[in-house]
């Protein structure tokens, strides 16, 4: 389990809480185990969805460097100094990108204006509202940002 840290809003928390709530885990034994690699996550995603975790993955790629890539928390993840700052899913609904510096996203709120915006977590309902001008400028900001990450 991650170690708790002191989020953006003063409340106590560890940081699998934030990428994967309590509610949202899967029952003990009801689970099939989680994938290994970012590869075996996209090729189990349902396949409408996976040209949209692949163009996720392939920007990540892109403008992260210096992150590490793997798997945390059951989903890709992206890590600087063994810390994840990034992540996406696609859940039953959307698909999300977890952006965890929370200055990043308050200073990018306009571009993100229609979607579902949570603490460190961007919903897309559709796949096809995913602008990677924009998540690009998510992603640069994050290599720069040295604020607190969510």
């Amino acid at each position: 389990m991650a170690q708790a840290r002191e989020p953006c809003n003063g409340r106590r928390s560890t940081l699998a809480q934030v990428v994967a709530p309590e509610g949202n885990r899967a029952k003990r034994g009801s689970a099939p185990a989680a994938p290994a690699t970012i590869d075996e996550y996209i090729a189990l995603a349902a396949a409408e969805r996976r040209d949209a975790l692949n163009l996720l993955r392939q920007l990540c790629a892109e403008e992260l460097s210096g992150f590490e890539e793997g798997v945390r928390y059951g989903m890709p993840a992206y890590l600087r100094g063994n810390v994840v700052e990034v992540g996406f899913a696609s859940q039953k609904r959307y698909i999300s990108l977890y952006v965890l510096r929370h200055a990043v996203l308050r200073a990018n709120a306009d571009q993100l204006a229609g979607l579902s915006v949570g603490k460190g977590c961007i919903r897309f309902a559709r796949p096809e509202q995913i602008d990677p001008t924009v998540v690009r400028a998510l992603l640069r900001a994050t290599v720069t940002d040295t604020g607190p990450i969510c």
